[in-house]
């Protein structure tokens, strides 16, 4: 059978190196990206060979929309074919709109924003010919309509992703392509984990195999596209 390779980018910890596994588990080979956590990215490939799929290694720098590009590049080069990517790199700010200088605003749309959307644009055809799928990780609460002013920027750049999401979507489901989202609330190593503790419907964060079981489930769906699914357990309703 043709090997089916899918890009998780920030895949040597964390959530990233959860949903690797979970792709590794459904039999899908790994692209093992990484910035410079080379030693977990090792890893990670090593825990899905485990899996008897192939797992490579590529390091990237996706603070820039030139990175992307040559993240994609060295992608293309290295398998020849894709499947899927799951755009799981992002930068997050606690600031509000007035307090977050321009600079760290155009930074942070460029990890969370420009970045995947450079990576889908170089991929697509690739993707397109596998039929295959797009993940991007969001966050949770965005259809709240609730305003937000700890982290302004960071959720704008979210919902922009969401935005082209639903977009990108639509252009590609003729190629039979699906482009959905997974977004978590809280879990078990954020960094505002003890801010919102006591606010925890399920008195419990979420786990990273919880959130990659939904990615999983949104690349094998042959018929589901457009959406977002939250894995929050109703945190930010």
């Amino acid at each position: 059978m043709k090997e089916r390779w899918i890009l998780v980018t920030g895949s040597a910890r964390h959530l990233g190196r959860a949903i690797a596994l979970r792709l590794a588990q459904e039999q899908f080979s790994i692209l093992v990206h990484y910035r410079t956590s080379e030693t977990e990215a090792q890893q990670t490939a090593e825990a899905c060979r485990a899996f008897g799929v192939a797992a490579h290694l590529l390091r990237g720098d996706l603070s820039t929309v030139g990175g992307a590009a040559a993240l994609a590049q060295a992608a293309t080069n290295d398998v020849g074919s894709i499947y899927g990517l799951v755009n799981n790199v992002g930068n997050y700010v606690r600031s509000s709109a007035l307090n977050t200088p321009m600079n760290t605003a155009q930074e942070l749309f460029a990890v969370n924003v420009f970045a995947p959307m450079m990576l889908i644009q170089e991929m697509a055809p690739l993707i397109c010919a596998s039929h295959g799928a797009i993940v991007n990780i969001g966050t949770s609460g965005m259809h709240n309509g609730r305003a937000d002013s700890y982290a302004s920027w960071y959720k704008a750049s979210k919902e922009a992703l969401f935005c082209m999401t639903r977009s990108l979507a639509k252009e590609l489901s003729p190629h039979q392509v699906r482009v959905n989202m997974v977004s978590p609330g809280q879990m078990s190593f954020s960094v505002d984990l003890a801010r919102y503790a006591d606010q925890l419907p399920f008195k419990r964060a979420a786990t990273a195999e919880e959130v990659a079981d939904a990615v999983a489930f949104l690349i094998r769906q042959e018929y589901v596209t457009g959406q977002n699914l939250e894995v929050a357990g109703g945190f930010g309703l």
